[in-house]
């Protein structure tokens, strides 16, 4: 160990400074066998100094050099920045959206975000309509007096919808309820059919799968015959089954009596296979014959049938229940009568009483005229009345 106490007297001798030689390079050796490692994240060592300011390096230092050159571009960033806050202040300004430089990117952007935000002087909008949700297709949307309008309306293209159908009073129409909703195409709208009756339908014709049963023409049948009245009232059976609902009885007399009640006979139908003809005077041998023809019709709404008598000389009136529409009314009236008068000689003193409408519910029986006032003569009526659809 070299000595450490020298003092300015002392006198150096040669084995000293031959300790000191040794020494020294003890020294010298011990420093050249130490092994400093390179320094790392984990391990203290020697550092290279580096001006990359874009390296990915683990192991080096950067220089003042390379910190000066990243001071330089982060405060170009942070210029950037600001001003780049100041354009994004400035757009939301413009929106009519209050903002301002000293809020943060997240506030900012918060807004610039909003669904609900549009530039109403944007000129690649086409106008600012004044729209309501439910008049726009669900699925789509528009911007509105500043606003984002989502669809509401909805689509019902492609369905079918059954409704019923309406006859608004006083209306000669039938209107369909429309479902709410915007019909794109390949939609159908239906009504429930109304009650069908094939008798109602002409034959030959199908109405929404009904086949109609009526027969064409507006004459289903007609029946003619004769009959030789052989007493007062003579009932005739028919050779057809009759619908009395929609048939008339027509008849005119031939006899060779020349006197007028035996030739005055009424008739009507009394049931589906007869009908009666009746003679209010009759003598045998007067050789009376009726001749008749029995309609059926197939567009009939309605046939009403009376009797009723009055004096000749005298008119009178018969109601009739339901009330008809006369425009489509057939009159039909046949007579008997029950005195002899008047004789040949005064055929020309008389003319035959008629039936006419007086109204749409009322019948009038105008009456015979009679020349001699001392004699009574009443008249027997049979009437009928078919009213056609």
């Amino acid at each position: 160990m070299a000595r450490t106490d020298w003092t300015s007297i002392d006198t150096v001798r040669p084995a000293d400074m031959n300790q000191i030689g040794h020494e020294i390079n003890n020294l010298q050796d011990a420093i050249s066998n130490i092994d400093i490692p390179d320094a790392s994240l984990t391990e203290k060592g020697i550092v290279q100094l580096s001006n990359v300011t874009d390296g990915t390096r683990e192991n080096v230092a950067p220089t003042e050099k390379a910190l000066g050159e990243v001071m330089k571009e982060a405060l170009a960033g942070k210029q950037l920045g600001v001003e780049q806050k100041a354009n994004v202040v400035a757009v939301l300004n413009s929106k009519g959206i209050t903002a301002s430089t000293s809020e943060t990117w997240a506030e900012l952007i918060a807004k610039l975000s909003d669904p609900n935000v549009v530039n109403t002087s944007d000129s690649t909008l086409l106008e600012d309509f004044d729209l309501k949700s439910f008049y726009l297709l669900e699925g789509w949307s528009v911007y509105s007096k500043g606003k984002k309008l989502s669809g509401m309306m909805q689509n019902i293209s492609g369905q079918t919808f059954t409704e019923t159908a309406q006859n608004p009073t006083g209306a000669p129409r039938i209107r369909m309820p429309l479902p709410t909703g915007a019909n794109l195409g390949a939609s159908y709208m239906t009504v429930e059919a109304p009650t069908l009756i094939p008798s109602n339908i002409r034959s030959g014709v199908n109405i929404l799968g009904v086949s109609g049963s009526m027969p064409s023409g507006s004459v289903k049948r007609v029946i003619r015959g004769a009959h030789l009245m052989t007493g007062v009232n003579n009932t005739v059976t028919l050779p057809t089954t009759l619908d009395v609902n929609s048939a008339v009885v027509f008849s005119t007399v031939t006899s060779t009596d020349t006197r007028m009640a035996p030739t005055k006979i009424s008739a009507q139908i009394t049931s589906p296979t007869t009908v009666m003809f009746r003679s209010r005077y009759f003598e045998h041998g007067s050789n009376t014959t009726v001749r008749y023809q029995i309609v059926e019709f197939n567009n009939v709404k309605s046939i009403q049938r009376g009797s009723t008598s009055k004096k000749a000389g005298e008119s009178t009136f018969v109601s009739i229940s339901p009330v008809i529409d006369m425009s489509k009314c057939l009159l039909l009236g046949s007579y008997s009568m029950d005195n002899l008068y008047p004789t040949p000689a005064n055929f020309t003193n008389h003319t035959d009483p008629v039936i006419i409408f007086a109204a749409a519910d009322e019948l009038e029986l105008i009456g015979f005229i009679v020349t001699d006032p001392t004699r009574d003569v009443y008249e027997y009526w049979e009437y009928q009345v078919i009213e056609f659809s």
